[in-house]
């Protein structure tokens, strides 16, 4: 008897498998993805479905024929998700937002001195993670930006 987690698991690392290939080839058709994956046609179709619904993968036009339909060619979306990351340091707090393939948008740095007491230092970190929002909102990224 299969359980529930360890559907969500082979999911998880089919998922994981299909954005390594988009992240390392770039364009890519379903069916190329699972010529060379070798997961099924069907949960690659599932699993492309459910990134481009979440924005993190995108149809980018079609591919060339060779006898049938043209392939739809799909990219990864460097616009569908970012992340911010904090690191506390004993002189600084530093916030970034990268992309979802780990490129760095912008970044914010504030300095933190050893007399600060844990609500300076607390108040400085959300003043670094709003900075760096602000920033990012105000930053340009291409429609055609890539890595």
């Amino acid at each position: 008897m299969k359980s529930k987690g360890s559907l969500d698991l082979i999911r998880e690392i089919n998922t994981s498998i299909i954005l390594d290939l988009l992240k390392e080839r770039a364009l890519l058709s379903k069916y190329e993805i699972s010529k060379i994956s070798g997961l099924s046609a069907p949960t690659v179709s599932n699993i492309i479905n459910d990134l481009i619904s979440i924005r993190f993968v995108r149809e980018v036009g079609m591919g060339e024929s060779f006898g049938g339909r043209p392939p739809l060619l799909l990219e990864l979306n460097l616009e569908g998700g970012f992340i911010i990351g904090v690191d506390i340091g004993s002189d600084n707090i530093k916030a970034i937002v990268v992309d979802i393939l780990g490129n760095i948008i912008c970044k914010y740095e504030i300095e933190v001195m050893p007399t600060d007491k844990e609500f300076i230092v607390f108040d400085k970190i959300i003043t670094a993670v709003s900075e760096v929002m602000r920033i990012s909102n105000t930053v340009a990224i291409p429609t055609n930006y890539k890595h």
